[in-house]
């Protein structure tokens, strides 16, 4: 399974993840810039619930992709 989820003007964002199962790792992309995927605090989450992403890699750049993925 995967998820991907668009900030723009945001520096975080919740996912509900109520029907899915097992661990997710989380990842930003930055896609004004492009480049490799990015790490954040949160680096994975939990199906079953509705959660937390975390914040931003940098919280000057408001615009971001975040990826989702089970493991």
């Amino acid at each position: 399974d995967t998820y991907v989820v668009y900030l723009n003007s945001k520096l975080t964002s919740t996912l509900d993840l109520t029907n899915a199962t097992g661990e997710y790792k989380v990842f930003w992309y930055n896609p004004k810039q492009g480049g490799a995927l990015k790490k954040s605090k949160v680096k994975k989450v939990k199906g079953g619930a509705k959660v937390e992403l975390g914040k931003s890699p940098d919280k000057k750049q408001l615009d971001w992709v975040i990826l989702v993925t089970k493991e």
